[in-house]
């Protein structure tokens, strides 16, 4: 309820204890994003960002703060979610005005003297928007920068970037151009993986140097989930995608299993790390809303669908401890292949009753219609691209790669001949004749 002229409006933000079902205090909240208390993972800390301030709270006594940090034209932050023992860290973004760079920087806990103790610091343009991703140790965080708009794209443009606490920074390189649709630190914290670039997008995974792991080649893809033991990741294609689903054995490096989830809005892998749930919830449809639970294989093992005149909000697993479900081994058996396979086989087209005991007519031969192309092609992933040093052949080159490729080749013949004449422009002249009619 909106505060009448001239009266102080009233606390909109409450902090509860579970435990005795008391509040234990309130406070007045102005902004839309970013106003959600963040606590460490043991619940020591407690932080929350009030009018550039980050107020820190120490075994949850909120009647005054232990400590702050203050930095102007501060947006947002992450707290580390430390699962090991202190120190904690806290990344802060700071976005760019004037010409200037945004920056992100990451302070050691109770170190807030200025902003010249800041551990680490990366600075960057394009960085309307920042979303920071800590890792379960509290050691490193991913950047993932947005703009509004760009000369590129109508909508925006996305970057990538790592920073550690020992002020280690780099960008994530990146084979595809185009969009960041989603990140995710493997829960082992050795590695992360994204995916990006135009549709069919690339999935591609790293590791702190931000090395390429393995390339996951191309799909329709739009987001990422690791199970809770890091051994298995589902990339999937949902939204304005059909609901395509791939879950992969990140060990073996190879593809599990492909099933189809339709009208999926949310994933989410059980504390086993061997199932996962798919849910349609509204407001994003209200239609169909219901859940599904799969099994890793493919295996459909239930399904629920709302009654007539009902919704369904949000799906959660009940949490569980640490350690108390061990890493599962990755094993498919033949019946559990079959049975899913079976589950994803299309139904038959439909026959009118007057056609159904008519014997098959032998249908003629048709000209084979050539396919249409996609915009560009699939990439199959790492493990299954051709290898030179094998003697296999090498992969064609897009039209870009063969043009830079041919630039290189000229300046090089340039720089051993001089500027060059008028043979060596007939020859490319020639040469990019001949690639235009292969």
């Amino acid at each position: 309820m909106a505060a009448t002229p001239g009266t102080k409006p009233s606390p909109n933000l409450q902090l509860w204890r579970v435990e005795s079902g008391q509040m234990e205090q309130e406070f007045l909240q102005k902004k839309q994003q970013d106003w959600c208390p963040q606590w460490t993972c043991d619940e020591a800390i407690c932080s929350l960002n009030v009018n550039n301030e980050i107020l820190f709270f120490e075994n949850n006594k909120f009647d005054t703060s232990a400590t702050k940090l203050h930095l102007q034209k501060l947006v947002n932050y992450a707290l580390a979610v430390k699962r090991t023992a202190q120190p904690h860290y806290v990344a802060v973004h700071i976005p760019g005005t004037k010409g200037q760079p945004s920056s992100v920087r990451i302070f050691k806990y109770g170190q807030f003297s200025d902003a010249t103790s800041a551990v680490a610091n990366k600075s960057f343009y394009k960085a309307e928007k920042a979303d920071l991703t800590w890792n379960n140790k509290g050691s490193a965080v991913l950047i993932q920068t947005s703009t509004e708009s760009s000369a590129a794209s109508y909508y925006g443009e996305q970057g990538l970037h790592y920073v550690d606490i020992n002020g280690q920074s780099c960008l994530v390189p990146r084979a595809k151009d185009g969009p960041v649709y989603d990140t995710a630190w493997s829960p082992n914290s050795e590695s992360f993986c994204v995916v990006y670039g135009t549709m069919p997008a690339k999935a591609t995974l790293y590791n702190v140097k931000c090395e390429v792991i393995f390339d996951f080649g191309t799909g329709p893809r739009n987001c990422l989930y690791f199970n809770p033991h890091g051994n298995l990741l589902c990339l999937a294609g949902f939204g304005n995608l059909r609901g395509n689903v791939e879950i992969w054995d990140l060990k073996a490096k190879k593809l599990l299993t492909n099933p189809q989830a339709p009208d999926t809005t949310h994933l989410a892998w059980g504390p086993d790390g061997q199932h996962f749930a798919t849910a349609t919830t509204t407001p994003r449809l209200r239609v169909s809303n219901g859940y599904r639970l799969w099994h890793y294989s493919g295996l459909e093992l239930s399904k629920w669908a709302c009654g007539e005149g009902e919704e369904l909000y949000e799906l959660l697993w009940k949490p569980a401890a640490d350690g108390l479900y061990p890493c599962p081994s990755v094993n498919i058996t033949s019946d559990q292949r079959s049975a899913a396979a079976k589950q994803q086989e299309k139904p038959a087209a439909y026959v009118p009753p007057a056609l159904r005991n008519k014997q098959p007519q032998q249908q003629q031969p048709q000209q084979l219609v050539q396919k249409p192309r996609y915009r560009e092609e699939y990439e199959p992933p790492s493990n299954m691209k051709p290898s030179t040093a094998q003697g296999g052949q090498q992969p064609p080159m897009s039209k870009a790669a063969l043009k830079n490729k041919k630039k290189r080749e000229s300046k090089a013949r340039k720089k051993e001949q001089g500027e060059g004449g008028e043979e060596d422009k007939d020859e490319d002249v020639a040469d990019g004749v001949a690639q235009m009619k292969v």
